[in-house]
């Protein structure tokens, strides 16, 4: 072989190169624009142009001399290559463009359907907004679409060029110590030095003027002032102001809305101090047994909101003046701590109280759930939403069961109630242990008569149960007590819309204004424990009718010391129970104030507040049905 072969050989190897880059080329362009149609359909000739080109180049290196067939197989490559790259971008330019539906979520069913073999096709990827934001690129290979690639849009890659090509206008002459042997350095159009700093933070500026130096060990919060702070916000930011950790979650801030301060997602108001004393309950039937009904255990009629003696919450209300003040009950009796979680833990954020007394976990042992895979991590997330939404959870251990004859019952209670305890030492909470003021410390099992069955109080165990919610709260609420009767005005005047409330008008009997609807033993008489007159009564009903105005927020509230058989006082609209205590049999030992605050419904406009006693006296005191003042 001469050498003029070899070269000539070399030649056409280098040809066929050549064209393959060139196809490449042409192929890419097409990709660049696929919303040009034509143009596309141009790159794509010239790449077929070039592809037959390099194929023919190939054969010529091929022919040429067999002594160059390592060129001649490169040449081969580099035209197989081009071939590639043609065939890609004619079914790039000439591919149809398919949108996904409901039926069709990539939409490739619509785009094999309207595609030949071996032809492509393009499947628009939108944004929110519906608009193109790229398309995927498929081939139709034996009845299926094979994906080949992604393009994007050409508006998108423009927005980026002129994002990017403004971010550098905008720092234009700004220099860091990359560039400039100072940490910071401003340059004008020309180059020229206008300021610069050094690295001990002094600022030099033209004309020899520097700033002080910055010094870290200096800066103190009594030697940095200013008149005001004005953060700028977002209109979307959930804080006005906030720090945030490394991986940019929020440690501190302030929400925009309502001025809550927000550490590490609880508001601070939930945090130890003197709070308000209002709170919901939740739970299962050992707090549900406590809302009156004309049965026992809930059954028969509902008298909700009334309250009986069972009720532990409306105990620790009385017991505290109405420092304490329960403002409803969301509870199910069989409810295990999952059911209380899906169900009650909204009611409670819903109504928004400042505490919220979560006592659960019994149905859970009862049942045999898995204490440390189900009971603990519902548990976790009850509180855990209570505290995100502002509400304090009051943590209650579950008060005794008798349940000495199981063994498995017994370590599953133990393993709750430690838990119990543990979260609540945690996260700094109000823990009620209502479990060591009932359990007998000789059996386990619930200390005699407090109970009336093997997991539920009677009227005596529920003040116990009561006691120790007060003993839980005390040092959590603020010496804000219900407000009560304490003259006796004109309900124009006062706005309490029971007339001779302090029971000064009277006949030594009875107290005028009421209607004596069962007589039997009654008295009024002074009473050195509550202003005005005290009425005494046994085997006695009464009632006085009361006009409402639908939409008014009220209080019913009175002193009460009761004996140890029947006692009812309870406001009431025909067969809507607005507030009171029905089926309370046991004694309050002293006067305790009864107080439930309530609105209106519509359509009411009257109602009867009604006493009743059976044998033994009770006596009642400072009578208020008062109109609430309620601040924006």
């Amino acid at each position: 072989m001469s050498l003029s072969d070899t070269k000539q050989a070399h030649m056409y190897a280098t040809v066929a190169e050549v064209a393959a880059a060139q196809c490449k080329a042409y192929t890419e362009e097409a990709r660049k624009a696929p919303e040009y149609t034509e143009e596309a359909k141009q790159y794509a000739e010239q790449a077929e142009t070039a592809s037959t080109a390099a194929e023919e180049a190939s054969q010529q290196a091929a022919s040429s001399v067999n002594e160059s067939s390592q060129n001649a197989s490169s040449a081969q490559a580099s035209a197989d290559s081009a071939a590639q790259y043609a065939n890609q971008a004619d079914y790039i330019a000439n591919a149809d463009t398919y949108y996904a539906t409901a039926e069709d979520p990539n939409g490739t069913i619509a785009g094999l359907a309207g595609t030949a073999e071996g032809k492509g096709f393009r499947v628009v990827i939108p944004d929110s907004q519906g608009v193109t934001v790229a398309w995927n690129i498929y081939q139709k290979v034996n009845g299926l679409a094979v994906y080949k690639t992604s393009q994007p849009n050409t508006q998108y890659v423009d927005e980026v060029r002129a994002l990017a090509e403004s971010t550098n206008e905008r720092t234009n002459g700004l220099r860091t110590e990359e560039e400039s042997v100072y940490p910071f350095e401003i340059l004008d159009d020309s180059g020229k030095g206008l300021a610069f700093a050094e690295s001990t933070g002094v600022f030099n500026f033209p004309a020899g003027i520097k700033s002080k130096d910055v010094n870290s060990s200096l800066i103190s919060a009594t030697s940095v002032t200013a008149d005001r702070i004005i953060p700028l916000d977002n209109p979307d930011d959930a804080f006005s102001v906030a720090e945030v950790d490394l991986e940019g979650r929020v440690t501190f801030g302030t929400e925009v809305k309502t001025g809550k301060k927000i550490y590490f997602g609880v508001p601070l108001s939930t945090h130890k101090g003197a709070l308000e004393g209002d709170f919901f309950a939740i739970g299962d039937s050992i707090t549900a047994f406590g809302i009156a009904y004309s049965g026992i255990n809930n059954t028969g009629t509902s008298y909700s909101p009334c309250l009986r003696d069972q009720s532990w919450h409306e105990w620790a209300t009385m017991m505290t003046n109405g420092r304490l003040r329960l403002t409803g009950i969301s509870a199910t009796g069989g409810f295990t701590a999952t059911q209380i979680l899906n169900t009650h833990v909204p009611k409670a954020i819903s109504a928004g109280s400042t505490f919220c007394v979560v006592m659960c976990g019994r149905n859970d042992v009862v049942q045999g759930l898995n204490i440390d895979a189900v009971t603990i991590p519902a548990m976790n997330k009850i509180f855990s939403r209570l505290r995100y939404a502002g509400i304090i959870p009051v943590v209650c251990t579950m008060s005794a069961q008798s349940n000495s004859s199981s063994d498995a019952q017994r370590i599953s209670e133990f393993k709750i109630n430690s838990w119990l305890r543990a979260y609540a030492r945690k996260y700094g909470l109000p823990l009620v242990d209502l479990h060591q003021a009932t359990v007998n410390p000789l059996t386990g099992d619930w200390i005699p008569g407090m109970n009336q069955d093997v997991s539920h109080p009677t009227g005596a165990g529920a003040k116990v149960m009561g006691k120790a919610l007060v003993d839980g709260l005390k040092e959590w609420s603020a010496p804000i007590f219900a407000p009560r009767a304490d003259e006796q005005l004109t309900p124009e005047l006062t706005g309490n819309l029971i007339p001779n409330c302090l029971f000064l008008n009277n006949n030594n009997i009875n107290p005028s204004g009421w209607t004596i609807t069962v007589a039997g033993a009654s008295s009024v008489g002074s009473s050195d424990v509550i202003k005005g007159n005290a009425w005494s009564m046994a085997s006695q009903e009464a009632e006085i009718d009361i006009t409402l105005t639908p939409g008014d927020r009220l209080q019913l509230g009175y002193f009460v010391k009761t004996g140890t058989s029947l006692f009812e006082m309870y406001l009431v609209s025909g067969t809507t129970y607005l507030a009171g205590i029905r089926d309370w049999k046991v004694s309050t030992d002293d006067f305790l104030y009864f107080n439930y605050e309530f609105i209106v419904p519509p359509s009411i406009t009257s109602a009867k507040l009604k006493i009743k006693t059976t044998t033994s006296q009770s006596t009642v005191g400072q009578i208020s049905l008062l109109k609430l003042t309620e601040l924006k």
